[in-house]
């Protein structure tokens, strides 16, 4: 099978690939072992082993290290180490994959000031459409039935919003799955869903007006609060940044 392209890059479409993702997964939490590797070129291998003692092998640049964890408190500096070493690198190469599928293809151009109209919200609704296209298990919009008026739209030639509930003749983009959450008038519960959906892990942003943003403010800051105390905390692992959209 042949792999479709982008700007020469292969992406995957094979869903053996996330199965075995999925599988290789459920032994990590079981304790059995399990091998995870990234892209080819990384150099980064995660490797659990039965029992209490975790074994994290890094390869890059030539030198391998095998450390030992006994998931003791006092023993887990270099077992920490290791991992903030494996996250900088998986966040390198994904960083470097995704800019080259979408830079430079997205823009508005302006030859002369003045002699073009356009909206900037538009040009990031593309921009969007294709970071949720590229990213349908991670990434999420949310927002109080905003999406269309902030002129967001595009996004909805690649997903829908998720709705389990009555729909109406006039209703746009309904379905039981989907990557935007807009249907509800509620901004506490969008900056809700967004907090929650950041600690599994994964990114997103709500996208609302300024003049009502503003009902979170409370929200915000305790989240704020939150980020400060966890990250004294060497055991938590980061998560992905609160991103908003203010028209």
């Amino acid at each position: 099978m042949t792999a479709p392209q982008s700007k020469g890059v292969a992406i995957n479409t094979d869903s053996q690939l996330e199965t075995e993702a999925d599988v290789m997964g459920a032994k990590a939490a079981r304790g059995e072992s399990a091998q995870v590797t990234g892209a080819a070129n990384s150099g980064v291998q995660r490797m659990f082993a039965q029992g209490n003692v975790i074994h994290i092998q890094c390869v890059r640049e030539g030198k391998q290290r095998d450390d030992q964890s006994s998931g003791k408190e006092e023993d887990n500096s270099a077992y920490l180490a290791d991992w903030a070493e494996i996250d900088a690198e998986i966040d390198r190469v994904m960083e470097e994959y995704y800019t080259g599928i979408l830079d430079e293809e997205i823009s508005q151009a302006v030859p002369v000031p003045g002699a073009v109209d356009g909206q900037d919200t538009l040009v990031l609704g593309q921009f969007l459409r294709d970071v949720v296209k590229l990213n349908q298990r991670n990434f999420r919009i949310f927002g109080p039935d905003e999406t269309l008026s902030n002129l967001l739209g595009a996004v909805f030639e690649v997903t829908n919003r998720q709705w389990k509930a009555r729909e109406e003749k006039n209703d746009e983009f309904l379905a039981p799955t989907g990557q935007v959450l807009d249907s509800m008038l509620s901004e506490h519960q969008c900056q809700g869903w967004l907090e929650g959906y950041l600690l599994t892990g994964r990114h997103g942003l709500f996208n609302s007006y300024e003049a009502f943003i503003r009902i979170v403010d409370s929200m915000f800051s305790q989240h704020a609060k939150w980020l400060k105390v966890t990250s004294e905390l060497p055991w938590r692992r980061k998560i992905a940044s609160l991103n908003y959209i203010d028209s």
